[in-house]
């Protein structure tokens, strides 16, 4: 995924915002790039292993990634299991649109 990636299956016509080259939270995690809060990510590796091990759905339907996560081996998918971890813990990605990229 990537920051201008976007989610909603149902709202195409949202974007993710440029916020004129200024920093901005978002709910979508870019995994080109990506790195995480050290807390945060061994936090993560713990849920991981916990939802794999119990087949835990970490469905998120308002998500074109649930699809992808489903037809996918989801032990190579992570960015699903992030997502899903995300949300419900209430945990934004900080981006920023470089000027002159």
């Amino acid at each position: 995924q990537r920051q201008t990636l976007v989610p909603l299956k149902t709202a195409r016509k949202n974007r993710v915002p440029d916020n004129s080259g200024k920093p901005f939270l978002y709910k979508l995690v870019g995994s080109i790039g990506f790195s995480p809060l050290a807390s945060v990510w061994m936090d993560f590796l713990d849920f991981t292993e916990c939802a794999l091990a119990s087949k835990l759905s970490v469905d998120t339907p308002e998500l074109i990634t649930s699809n992808w996560y489903k037809k996918l081996d989801q032990r190579t998918m992570w960015t699903q299991l992030f997502i899903y971890f995300c949300k419900y813990r209430d945990l934004s990605t900080l981006y920023i649109f470089p000027k002159n990229n």
